[in-house]
């Protein structure tokens, strides 16, 4: 356990807590799966499913990269800017969602094609942005905290709010009145935590509205990443919308399901990246130490890959059981195959999350969201080819991620060949 010793306390420490709680609210998901069927139907937890990945894709596209933007900005200036960089993100995600709303309301028929394959109801772009607001405004309040260095409370806000949904599983009786009874909760909870911020009225006293425009690159930095970032959920999102769409609302659940088993080992790794950045970055591009940033993302390799692994084969072999008495599928043969396959696609995709923090520390431009970009052009070559909803749509995510992760391992080879030269 030498290779610990080398990394900061701190660092790990705060690793460790955004683990965990990432952790919990996969595990709060999972069980938000498994009380739906219960306590409501399958059918409900199915459209809940193909609700929450759509919306994940187009949360992706109207935050408008504020998600990043806030913390990077907040983190390169005063203090005392924080909250006026704060509110610049937030008014511009929730003006960019607002239009969108309209638009959706205004062309119900078009966008609801296009998305679960028939006309939007009311209550579908109602609760479907019931979700997408909600989404946008926790994200980025525990945005502002992680840029403020706010670990502990930015991670407790996670955890409260994973526990309420879970709650109003259990009392609620409806599928559309728990969306916007949860969505609310999300809203309430998040501006409760952001008003609790020490300072917080005498800080916004003292924001001047000519200030703002000082910000204004903040949106055209957020703007730039919304490609990369569109076209990475987009592999996880699009397989649900194009099978829901093709093959209806059950069919596009059971994708929905296995896509959420992808998000929870997803959790396992997130938390890398927060420790890794900065201490790459600085070791990369101030202390010109290359030996030392390829210790540490061999530190990091040791930590999550042997993890991973192993979940992806608890998670193979206990895929029929995961079917069938956790989601309770009315198609757990088919839910299975997707699960078996997701565990595939979650090999390369480790490769691109242990190394993305390199390349971004290392590139001036965007190089992670141009190989997302191709990785998902590659997605939809293959899906048209193959022309399947079936096996072939998984084998077009497959091939998808597995482009990924060997585009992200050539630019990184690439970097400290450089270097040795």
């Amino acid at each position: 356990m030498k290779f610990l010793n080398k990394i900061d306390t701190s660092l790990f420490k705060d690793y460790a807590l955004t683990f965990l709680s990432f952790t919990l609210v996969g595990v709060g998901n999972m069980l938000i799966y498994y009380f739906l069927p219960i306590f409501m139907t399958s059918v409900d937890s199915e459209i809940f499913a193909v609700y929450k990945k759509t919306s994940s894709l187009l949360l992706v596209i109207l935050i408008g990269g504020m998600g990043v933007a806030i913390p990077k900005f907040v983190l390169e200036n005063d203090k005392e800017k924080a909250l006026l960089i704060f509110f610049i993100g937030f008014v511009f995600s929730i003006f960019i969602t607002t239009i969108a709303l309209f638009l959706f309301l205004f062309f119900p028929e078009y966008f609801g094609q296009i998305l679960i394959g028939k006309d939007f109801l009311l209550k579908d772009i109602l609760c479907l942005f019931a979700i997408i607001f909600s989404g946008i405004i926790n994200s980025t309040i525990y945005s502002y905290f992680r840029g403020i260095y706010v670990v502990n409370k930015a991670n407790l806000l996670l955890i409260i709010i994973s526990l309420l949904q879970i709650l109003f599983v259990l009392i609620l009786r409806d599928i559309y009145i728990y969306i916007v009874v949860s969505s609310l909760s999300i809203v309430l909870i998040s501006f409760s935590f952001l008003f609790s911020t020490s300072n917080f009225f005498l800080q916004i006293k003292r924001i001047k509205i000519n200030e703002f425009l000082k910000f204004k690159k903040i949106m055209s930095y957020g703007l730039l990443r919304v490609p990369g970032d569109f076209a990475l959920e987009g592999l996880t999102s699009l397989p649900v919308i194009l099978t829901t769409s093709a093959l209806g609302i059950a069919m596009g659940g059971q994708m929905a399901y296995a896509m959420t088993i992808f998000g929870l080992i997803l959790a396992v790794m997130s938390p890398i990246n927060f420790i890794m950045l900065p201490k790459v970055s600085i070791a990369m591009n101030i202390e010109k130490d290359f030996e030392k940033a390829q210790k540490i993302i061999k530190q990091s390799a040791i930590i999550i890959l042997p993890l991973i692994l192993v979940t992806c084969v608890v998670l193979f072999f206990l895929a029929d059981f995961i079917s069938s008495s956790i989601f309770h599928s009315n198609k757990p043969i088919i839910l299975s195959k997707y699960i078996r396959f997701i565990c595939f696609a979650v090999l390369p995709y480790s490769v691109y999350s242990l190394l993305r923090s390199v390349i971004d520390a290392w590139y001036k431009y965007p190089l992670n969201s141009f190989n997302c970009i191709i990785s998902l052009f590659v997605f939809g070559v293959l899906h048209f080819i193959l022309d399947s909803y079936e096996n072939g749509l998984l084998i077009s995510v497959l091939f998808g991620y597995t482009y990924l992760g060997f585009s992200t391992y050539v630019s990184y080879m690439k970097i400290f060949k450089k270097v040795k030269c």
